[in-house]
């Protein structure tokens, strides 16, 4: 049984908790995670069916640390078939509902919902969906080794304020069964300060139009590194590993390795800089000025403009942007 804790009350940003993870679960305890099936002399996936489920069961776990999210995401992972994570936060209509029972997945009011139990707030966790990316030929993906050396080599293509970070990794439902050259992953990350998943969207768009997010030909187009969708309020970011169908032998079933696990970096939190906090329009904007640098009107500069001693570092990084 999936138990709630009472989320923290020591970090709050503007009234808003932020050391939490929130999760929904399937109502009826369905398996949320891709069931991979055999196709000709391959195999195809599907993904969890979503359309007609109105209202989820949700929970809250108090999430401090990048090692707390590590183990959070690999708890998941493992021994609950039926959870995701998402990067909305509960509204105040949805901490009322929270122990009423079932809640639904909306962050936007509505004629049919007024009070969506949603809402788009800083949070410190962030997840970058990779998929679809060609492997170096040089690295032999059949080996625990080769699994290795493409994390490493991944790592290596994403923006500049990842790197060196640590991540959870895990390998995606599909990698090695839908194309076995491709790369397919989730990459987690605790960043330092938390961040609303629209100011965080419309920054690495900003980022992949700049060329500082890397680009990988999807079907004949180029597409950013990273899915954009996994920085919605409301989208679920699938962790559970997948299922396979009863026809596939149980030696097949094992291509992937290490399905998942923590990549320790030189720090275990990400430092943005202060242009990724802008407000999701003002970030909009700089996308189509040449410059293509937000202006920046933190609703309180203190924090980051420093004290009496001096600017702070995120104030002496940003001073030459």
């Amino acid at each position: 049984p999936y138990h709630d804790q009472a989320c923290p009350s020591a970090d709050h940003r503007g009234g808003v908790m932020t050391h939490y993870m929130t999760f929904y679960e399937h109502p009826r305890g369905d398996h949320q995670s891709k069931l991979i099936k055999p196709r000709g002399e391959g195999y195809t996936s599907d993904v969890p069916e979503l359309k007609g489920i109105k209202v989820w069961r949700v929970h809250t776990r108090p999430i401090t640390s990048f090692d707390e999210m590590a183990r959070e995401l690999e708890d998941v992972a493992k021994n609950r078939p039926s959870v995701y994570p998402v990067r909305g936060r509960l509204s105040e209509a949805g901490q009322r509902q929270l122990s009423r029972g079932l809640l639904n997945r909306a962050y936007e009011p509505s004629a049919k919902n007024p009070a969506p139990h949603l809402r788009d707030s800083p949070a410190h966790y962030v997840m970058l969906d990779i998929d679809d990316l060609p492997c170096p030929l040089e690295i032999d993906l059949s080996t625990e080794e080769g699994e290795q050396a493409a994390l490493k080599w991944l790592l290596g293509l994403l923006p500049s304020y990842f790197q060196g970070a640590s991540t959870w990794y895990q390998w995606s439902g599909s990698f090695k069964y839908s194309d076995p050259h491709c790369l397919k992953v989730h990459l987690w990350f605790w960043v330092e300060r938390p961040i609303s998943s629209e100011s965080l969207r419309e920054w690495m768009k900003l980022l992949y139009k700049r060329g500082e997010l890397r680009s990988v030909l999807k079907k004949g187009k180029l597409t950013p590194l990273t899915d954009m969708a996994a920085f919605r309020a409301t989208q679920p970011l699938y962790t559970v590993n997948p299922r396979f169908d009863r026809s596939i032998p149980e030696a097949e079933r094992h291509k992937v390795i290490n399905r998942c696990g923590v990549i320790r970096g030189e720090h275990d939190s990400v430092r943005l800089p202060l242009e990724a906090y802008a407000e999701a329009q003002q970030i909009k904007s700089a996308s189509r000025r040449k410059s293509s640098r937000p202006k920046i009107h933190p609703s309180n500069p203190t924090p980051w403009l420093g004290d009496e001693e001096g600017f702070s570092s995120e104030a002496e990084e940003n001073l030459s942007e």
